[in-house]
């Protein structure tokens, strides 16, 4: 159950971060304007690959430790697919002179993706103790 408690703080913690680094972004009036932009960057995506790598493992909670390491290395490959495609997506689809927001798209969509496995490992770590409460 910690694995799933920690997996969706980390989400939740990468939410946060790169919603105050979106707003550190707006208020300066762009990219590359704040100071506070690549620290809450690199916070963010630190806290989005430990929330990635918790919630692979956290996937296979039950399961032998070899188990719960390759859920991480998996969670990793998927999110970074869907990274890649996000990415090749927006690039396909932004105007020829795009906003500093289009280049924060891949992060939320890759944030977003983690936050769903988390909410998803969550419920599915919640359900049997749900079911052991109710009277049959």
């Amino acid at each position: 159950m910690n694995l799933t408690r920690s997996a969706y703080a980390a989400a939740l913690a990468t939410v946060a971060l790169w919603t105050v680094k979106a707003v550190a972004i707006a208020v300066a009036g762009g990219l590359g304007k704040s100071p506070l932009e690549s620290p809450l960057f690199l916070l963010g995506l630190l806290a989005c690959f430990v929330a990635t790598l918790l919630v692979g493992a956290a996937a296979f909670a039950n399961r032998a430790l070899a188990w719960r390491i390759l859920g991480a290395v998996l969670a990793l490959v998927v999110v970074s697919a869907v990274g890649t495609l996000a990415s090749v997506v927006v690039t396909a689809v932004q105007p020829a002179h795009p906003q500093w927001f289009w280049g924060e798209i891949n992060l939320w969509v890759i944030t977003l993706v983690v936050l769903a496995g988390a909410t998803v490992v969550r419920a599915r770590a919640a359900a049997p103790a749900r079911l052991d409460r109710v009277a049959v």
